[in-house]
């Protein structure tokens, strides 16, 4: 099965085929709401979703929260289940 993003690029959402979406990162423009220490708290227009830090690919230091428009890079994957894609 395959899905299309946002931008209008297609990718596999099959189960079967996850593994090899897990190594594709996106990045997406996002309101940083909240740190939790754990998680980053997003804003991307129409929901809020936690990102946990551990997928969030820049260092913690880099990221201004709270801050109106930051880039933020993820696993593909995520970015598909949360909606931000």
């Amino acid at each position: 099965m395959t899905a299309r993003n946002r931008q209008g690029f297609l990718f596999d959402t099959a189960p079967e085929n996850r593994a090899a979406n897990n190594t594709r990162t996106v990045t997406v423009s996002v309101e940083t709401v909240h740190n939790t220490g754990k998680a980053l708290l997003v804003n991307d227009g129409v929901r809020q979703v936690f990102i946990p830090w551990s997928l969030i690919e820049e260092p913690a230091g880099d990221i201004e929260c709270p801050h109106v428009c930051q880039d933020i890079t993820i696993p593909e994957w995520k970015a598909f289940d949360e909606e931000l894609i």
